[in-house]
């Protein structure tokens, strides 16, 4: 976990807790490469799956898609939460053009957990959602206890369900 930083004063001569900067990890279909380190815009990884091994549980982090890209693969289940609600972990975009495109045969994003370790302090902006061809699932599936979720300028087109939210 992530611990505040002591010692820092501001201009009152008072001190106060510094919180580190999350992890931005970049990720591009088209560019990207999987064994690049995923941490500048010309080292983005390219899969999904391969940014989110880089985020850290209970962080600021966020993992950025770039817009106009389409990807095959989903955040698939999702466990990791952010620090708190003012440093959420970010689920985004980044450079020009239309947003992210997800386009994938399975749930691009499914929360599941139990009540004793929910997510928490999770943002989604500016990703577009679409099933595969043929696939026809729901989109977005909450199972359990989730604190904290914002979903900002997304769309969710095409599914079954678009968004399914279900206490245990």
């Amino acid at each position: 976990s992530i611990e505040p930083k002591q010692g820092a004063y501001n201009e009152w001569g008072i001190e106060v807790s510094i919180w580190p900067a999350g992890r931005t990890v970049y990720v591009s279909s088209a560019a990207g490469d999987d064994t690049r380190d995923g941490l500048t815009v010309n080292t983005a990884k390219k899969t999904i799956a391969a940014g989110v091994a880089l985020l850290r549980d209970g962080s600021p982090d966020r993992l950025l898609l770039r817009m106009g890209d389409t990807f095959a693969d989903g955040f698939g289940g999702w466990v990791k939460s952010g620090l708190s609600p003012e440093y959420p972990m970010t689920l985004g975009a980044y450079g020009a053009g239309a947003p992210p495109l997800i386009q994938s045969a399975s749930r691009p994003l499914q929360i599941m957990t139990g009540p004793a370790v929910p997510v928490k302090h999770l943002r989604i902006e500016n990703i577009e959602f679409r099933p595969a061809a043929g696939a026809g699932s729901k989109f977005f599936r909450v199972m359990g206890t989730v604190d904290d979720l914002e979903i900002v300028n997304c769309d969710f087109t095409g599914f079954e369900t678009n968004l399914s939210f279900q206490a245990y």
